[in-house]
């Protein structure tokens, strides 16, 4: 390969040709410590040498090659210019091309319009002629029998006779013609008519004959009848699958009647009138029936079907009119919804009756309903005829969430949800109308039930022989299930009711009545209470008295079995008062409840009769218990500090009388009026031979 060659080669590296050129240079004859310079720079001399001619060389080619770039460019150049200069020209010639084409279609155009002037009004002169014609036949003779023999041959003697028809109006003195005309033109209406009938299925025919009959006065609607009638007659034979069945129908008298009709969006509409005004009326006339008890439930399952098929009819967009389906549905219930509110609160009013008559009647109470919730003095009344509770009566078992006030709720729900779909939601009407059933069963569930048997429990709650029988008053669970439910109907209003009146009078109204009926119950329960506590103290007292013994006798170092019967009591009903109630409730309750049963017990010690040390320690002892066991039982720190001053002076009946100053005048008994300190020396036997009473001095 020649050294120019190298050079140009696509895998020339400098360092390697370097390095290669140096070792071929020194060779063999490089000495040991000699390095051939001179040798070397000769060989990159020559090198050198050849790369300038090299270049050189290139420098021609390059000057050659632009010497014949320029040429070539300056042909191109002139090409250009010529191309350029032929390019004007042919534009110029089809201008006036353009402007020869518009003059000859001025003159065409004016040319047709001559000739139109002229033959418009000969096809006129015969037409008018021809019309001339026919009409004196149908003057001279009558015509003959109707017969065609084409296609082409009736349109022609249509088109003739709808002229003849609309000619003989005008004229005076046509009456025989114009009776034969009018013959003919019914002949020929009722042989189109025939022959439209017995072309059913034959779309194509059909619209020919329907083009046709679209000349005369009546074609168009016996077409459309027609056609309505035949798709009705095979179909719509199953109840269960009606609505499903019209929507198929609809579906496919639409691709119909696009290819029969040209006005198809007129088809569609009677069908659909005939749809809504005779099938579908004719359905709700057979299937909901006032006297059924599932009238409204039937009523809203077709009213939610109708609605359904409606919203299907007007997305498929059968006829331009969007409103029309709408329309017609709205006039199809119109009758059904008259006096619709008025069934809707009668069914109300109904079930909930039987739902309580049901319910009262499975635990054996009889109880009669009232159409109005009962005032406070009815209630009175009736519960005075009430016998005391016997051991067979239950309050607790007379109101019940899942069997009455479940059931009413969810019915309540369903009239509601009922109400929505079937009224419009922007009336008044049914604002009315949600209030109305807000206020019945606010009346009959938190009244007629859970008020009636708060206040039957209350008024039957006793002692039945308490010797042999200890209560449990069901009063708290009667109170626990109350509650329950009050809290329920609270729920079911916020999720149902107080949206759908959000503001307004209704919704002010129905907020006074809620806080009523809630401050009545609230009252019931404060007195059923009261009177609840005050029959624990006073079993509480018959225990004690049941219980009593003299206490100088107590044999034992542990408490009497009239205090453990107490606290066993008392621990029983204060569970169910906090399982009852909560918050600021079972405060209050807790502190009457310690109030009452210091003081019972209280009085208890006041009762004692000169007690010995013996007798003082066992008081000492259960008073004691007492504290351990009630002091923080009732959350309070006063009752706490009550049982606690109790038992501090239980212990001045048993101390040593010479330690009674100390007692005393002692931090537990500094802030306790002097006169009750000398009412627990009293209990003592020695009272008066200690002369103790110089201690209260």
């Amino acid at each position: 390969m020649s050294r120019s060659e190298t050079f140009l080669s696509k895998d020339f590296n400098v360092k390697s040709y370097v390095d290669e050129l140096a070792l071929q240079t020194c060779g063999n004859g490089l000495q040991k410590n000699v390095f051939p310079y001179e040798k070397l720079q000769a060989a990159f001399q020559e090198v050198l040498l050849d790369l300038q001619v090299m270049a050189d060389v290139n420098e021609d080619k390059l000057a050659d090659l632009q010497r014949i770039y320029v040429k070539r460019l300056e042909s191109s150049l002139e090409k250009v210019r010529d191309l350029s200069q032929l390019t004007t020209s042919s534009l110029e010639r089809l201008k006036d091309v353009h402007s020869n084409i518009e003059s000859m279609s001025r003159e065409v155009c004016k040319l047709g319009d001559q000739l139109e002037a002229v033959n418009v009004p000969r096809m006129r002169a015969l037409n008018a002629l021809k019309i001339i014609k026919e009409l004196d036949r149908y003057m001279q003779e009558p015509p003959s029998a109707f017969s065609c023999a084409s296609f082409t041959q009736l349109k022609d003697e249509t088109k003739l006779i709808v002229t003849l028809k609309d000619v003989c109006k005008n004229l005076p003195n046509m009456q025989p013609a114009c009776d034969r005309i009018d013959a003919r033109y019914s002949e020929i209406q009722l042989y189109l008519e025939e022959h439209f009938c017995k072309n059913d299925g034959d779309f194509e025919t059909q619209r020919q004959y329907s083009h046709l009959l679209s000349c005369f006065s009546s074609g168009t609607e016996f077409c459309v009848t027609h056609f309505v009638q035949k798709a009705f007659s095979t179909r719509l034979t199953n109840d269960d699958s009606y609505f499903t069945d019209l929507q198929d129908l609809a579906d496919l008298f639409f691709i119909e009647a696009k290819a029969v009709f040209e006005d198809h969006d007129h088809v569609m509409s009677e069908f659909i009138v005939v749809v809504y005004t005779d099938k579908l009326k004719d359905l709700l006339s057979r299937k909901i029936s006032r006297n059924n008890p599932s009238f409204l439930t039937q009523l809203q399952e077709l009213h939610s079907r109708c609605t359904r098929l409606t919203n299907e009819f007007k997305s498929r967009r059968y006829v331009r009119d969007a409103s029309l389906c709408i329309k017609l549905n709205d006039e199809l219930w119109e009758s059904y919804l008259v006096n619709y509110p008025e069934l809707e609160m009668t069914h109300l009013k109904d079930y909930i009756t039987d739902v309580m008559q049901r319910f009262y009647t499975s635990i054996g109470h009889k109880k009669s309903l009232q159409s109005e919730r009962h005032s406070s003095a009815m209630l009175q009344s009736l519960l005075s005829k009430v016998a005391p509770k016997s051991e067979s009566f239950q309050a607790v078992n007379m109101v019940s969430d899942e069997l009455v006030v479940s059931p009413i709720l969810n019915e309540a729900v369903i009239c509601i949800k009922r109400c929505f779909q079937l009224m419009k939601t922007h009336d008044k009407a049914v604002i009315d109308l949600y209030s109305k059933i807000a206020e019945q069963v606010l009346s009959d569930i938190l009244i007629e039930h859970v008020l009636y048997a708060l206040e039957m429990e209350v008024k039957s709650m006793s002692l039945n022989d308490p010797v042999i029988v200890t209560p449990d008053f069901t009063f708290f669970r009667v109170v626990d299930k109350a509650t329950n439910i009050v809290y329920n109907v609270n729920q079911h209003f916020d999720c149902y009711i107080n949206p759908l009146l959000k503001t307004g009078e209704n919704h002010s109204f129905l907020n006074s009545l809620n806080s009523k009926y809630f401050s009545d119950i609230e009252r019931c329960i404060e007195s059923g209470i009261d009177k609840c506590i005050g029959l624990i103290i006073t079993y509480v007292e018959v225990l004690l008295l049941q219980n009593q013994i003299k206490l100088d006798n107590f044999q034992g170092c542990d408490c009497t079995s009239a205090c453990k019967a107490v606290m066993e009591f008392v621990d029983h009903h204060v569970y169910k008062i906090k399982n009852t109630f909560d918050g600021k409730n079972v405060e209050k309750i807790l502190f009457d409840f310690g109030k009452r049963l210091h003081s019972t017990l209280y009085n208890y010690c006041c009762q004692q009769q000169r007690l010995s040390i013996q007798g003082g320690l066992v008081l000492s002892r259960d008073m004691a218990a007492y504290d351990a066991r009630f002091s923080n039982k009732f959350s309070n720190p006063l009752i706490t500090s009550l049982f606690s001053s109790l038992k501090s002076l239980s212990k001045l009946v048993f101390i040593d009388s010479l330690k009674l100053p100390d007692c005393i005048h002692g931090s537990d008994l500094q802030s306790i009026d002097k006169s009750i300190i000398q009412q627990f020396l009293q209990l003592r036997s020695d009272y008066r031979s200690n002369k103790l009473e110089q201690y209260i001095v």
